[in-house]
């Protein structure tokens, strides 16, 4: 009885976390790159493309303003930013408009580290849920982490350490001033 309310309590925290804009009519039903799957259908991709959509916001090289997922799936592949291989996003391509994958990680003390000295430019994304799911760190301590979708009208959600499979630091370095 206990691993079944364990087993719905994460099916409900995964649920309230996949919020309707990742499946927003303008872009919900796009592809991915080429494959079948659409931003809407991809929990991972799609909630990592409403992420970096936002982070990216007003980086004229990708879309000048009010950056969508519809946007940024539309320069990744006309810069052949997905990777076919793993069906991933490639980060070389987002370095030539100036974002940056500067290292992930899994360990909790480097995580709260990067948390701590976070600056202009600079973002940190988790990925969580055994990966389905990107998120923006919004909070650190030592039992747990807060996360908040981008457009989940703020809304700062605490999970534990152990549902963070890794974080990534992403910088953008027109914002940095780094990288250049």
């Amino acid at each position: 009885m206990k691993i079944l309310s364990i087993i719905l309590l994460m099916a409900f925290a995964l649920n309230s976390l996949q919020i309707n804009d990742q499946c927003d009519p303008e872009w919900g039903s796009i592809r991915l790159g080429d494959t079948n799957t659409t931003i809407c259908q991809n929990n991972q991709l799609g909630s990592l493309l409403l992420l970096l959509s936002d982070y990216i916001d007003g980086n004229t090289e990708v879309c000048e303003r009010n950056c969508t997922p519809k946007d940024l799936n539309l320069w990744l592949n006309r810069n052949e930013g997905w990777d076919d291989r793993t069906g991933g996003i490639r980060w070389k391509a987002l370095e030539r408009a100036g974002i940056f994958l500067v290292d992930c990680t899994t360990d909790q003390k480097k995580i709260t580290k990067s948390y701590e000295e976070r600056s202009r430019g600079f973002d940190i994304l988790a990925s969580i849920f055994g990966g389905k799911l990107w998120a923006r760190v919004a909070s650190v301590s030592p039992q747990r982490i807060g996360v908040i979708h981008t457009r989940s009208n703020g809304n700062v959600i605490k999970i534990s350490w152990s549902q963070v499979v890794k974080a990534c630091h992403i910088e953008d370095s027109a914002r940095s001033g780094r990288f250049h």
